[in-house]
């Protein structure tokens, strides 16, 4: 396959039927890049093309297929996004398999940085790692230094993306940069997440429809920041002087409850009256994950600009012009 000719740099995405993928495709679009989203094979049609230069088809657990998008993009950007994450409410996570994980989570790692030493030496690789490699913190918030010890096979997956990250920056030089990132919303996220449930169930009870919701434990602590700011923090990291590791979050810890209030509060609704909790489950309760983004904010000047009762407010105004099929919103409290 012969060299692109056209001169502008491009970037490589990982995930691009996910969440944050497009959201990064159009930041870095306005910075003048090209941006190929890769789409697991048959997926390709889930994807929103319209915010790629390119949609291609590529199995992560293919060495020989990353090194060719490789060698034929020539990227000097590859943000590692997709990832193998179930609910654990979700059949699929008790049939999941740890090959299942490391296929998506951790492999295409390895795939990625060797072909980046080989074909692309200048590029810089950016893994989206998750605060879940903490396991069970012994203290919260986390930083960089909190040591990695994961006890989910999906904390356990990303985490072994992280280390490769450092083992090639030590032993080859590689800008690679490990992301420790904790919840970010958007109205895009899928509806296993309960902030999507609450923010759908909100919009629901608004319109007139069933709004009622069941939630684990209205007490859980969330470190939650917006997808939009989160991805942002991506392209700054890269532009780091240096490649390291960042925790990416808020360090603002907040309650179902308190995501619960602020949903129904958009559109005026109490939602003791809606969401109803099985309670919390048993035994002592652990350290939150709450992130400490002390290093990232040095270093780049990153910081979160949108509020926790403006993500809130998107989310919920999204469900409910979804639900009016593309017509009028809700009247909103707090528009973002």
């Amino acid at each position: 396959m012969p060299p692109c000719p056209d001169a502008r740099p491009v970037a490589v995405l990982t995930g691009a039927t996910g969440q944050d993928a497009p959201l990064l495709a159009a930041l870095l679009r306005s910075g003048g890049r090209r941006v190929v989203g890769v789409a697991r094979p048959g997926r390709e049609s889930a994807v929103m093309a319209s915010a790629f230069d390119a949609v291609v088809p590529v199995a992560l657990d293919d060495a020989a297929a990353i090194t060719a998008l490789v060698r034929h993009w020539r990227p000097d950007r590859v943000f590692h996004l997709a990832g193998c994450n179930f609910a654990a409410t979700d059949a699929r996570a008790a049939a999941a398999s740890a090959d299942d994980y490391l296929a998506v989570n951790a492999r295409p790692v390895a795939h990625f940085l060797e072909a980046i030493r080989r074909h692309a030496p200048e590029a810089r690789f950016f893994h989206a790692a998750s605060c879940h490699v903490f396991g069970r913190p012994a203290v919260s918030p986390q930083d960089e230094e909190t040591p990695i010890a994961p006890v989910t096979l999906y904390g356990a997956s990303k985490a072994a993306g992280l280390h490769l990250c450092r083992a090639y920056r030590e032993q080859h030089g590689c800008f690679a940069v490990g992301g420790i990132l904790y919840n970010h919303e958007s109205p895009a996220r899928p509806a296993s997440f309960i902030t999507a449930r609450l923010a759908r169930a909100a919009a629901r009870a608004a319109a007139g429809g069933d709004g009622h919701v069941e939630v684990r434990d209205l007490d859980a602590l969330v470190d939650w920041g917006a997808a939009e700011d989160y991805v942002r923090a991506f392209c700054l990291a890269l532009d780091a002087g240096a490649p390291d590791d960042f925790i990416i979050a808020t360090g603002e810890g907040r309650t179902v409850r308190a995501f619960a209030e602020a949903a129904f509060a958009v559109v005026g609704l109490d939602w003791r009256d809606w969401v109803r909790a099985d309670g919390p489950r048993p035994g002592p309760r652990a350290q939150p994950y709450i992130g400490d983004s002390s290093r990232l904010r040095a270093r780049t000047g990153w910081a979160p600009r949108i509020a926790f009762a403006s993500l809130v407010s998107m989310m919920v105004h999204a469900h409910s012009v979804a639900g009016a099929g593309g017509g009028a919103p809700l009247t909103r409290k707090d528009a973002p």
